[in-house]
């Protein structure tokens, strides 16, 4: 059981990272793409699975 909250952990920081990486790749690259809209739309589809992935076994 600790193992499991351990790796909930883990999940959450390293989908945290990624995102705020995601962020300023996006921030710092493609301010003058046309596909900046997709960087929260990816944000959101990413950390919708990982959360889905993370919470819907331990139900």
């Amino acid at each position: 059981m600790e193992l499991q909250k351990f790796l909930r952990g883990t999940v959450m920081i390293f989908a945290s990272l990624f995102l705020a990486g995601f962020v300023i790749f996006f921030l710092m690259f493609a301010r003058e793409s046309e596909l900046v809209w997709l960087a929260p739309a990816f944000m959101t589809f990413v950390l919708g699975g990982i959360l889905t992935y993370v919470y819907l076994p331990s139900s």
